[in-house]
């Protein structure tokens, strides 16, 4: 089975592009149309994390802001252990624009005082 490779090329429309090529009229759950994808303020590109069976293609998740990646990475932090992630964040896309982790923060404060 062949690997999944992205696009040499942080140009969002490429990464789409491939996507829809390899996906064809083929459907995963979830899958969002292309309307929703050109659309959408956050498009994430995701490949199974196990290598046991590779993938062929990588899935699209869509998202209003960040604020669902930043718990999906807080979670791995916290739970990876017991848990391993089942998906691999590939590329992620803010307004068309290829983005990337730039910092990880970790605050600490006393049981019983926890602040929202």
């Amino acid at each position: 089975m062949t690997r999944i490779t992205p696009p040499n090329s942080s140009n969002f429309l490429a990464w789409v592009q491939e996507h829809e090529r390899a996906w064809s009229n083929l459907v995963y759950s979830g899958r969002p149309s292309l309307e929703e994808i050109l659309a959408a303020p956050v498009v994430v590109f995701w490949k199974r994390a196990s290598t046991e069976k590779p993938d062929k293609h990588f899935i699209i998740t869509l998202h209003p802001d960040l604020t669902q990646l930043e718990k999906h990475f807080a979670r791995m932090l916290m739970f990876s252990a017991n848990e391993p992630p089942r998906s691999q964040v590939v590329a992620i896309f803010q307004d068309r624009q290829q983005i990337r982790i730039a910092e990880v923060r970790i605050r600490f404060e006393p049981v019983g005082q926890e602040t929202r």
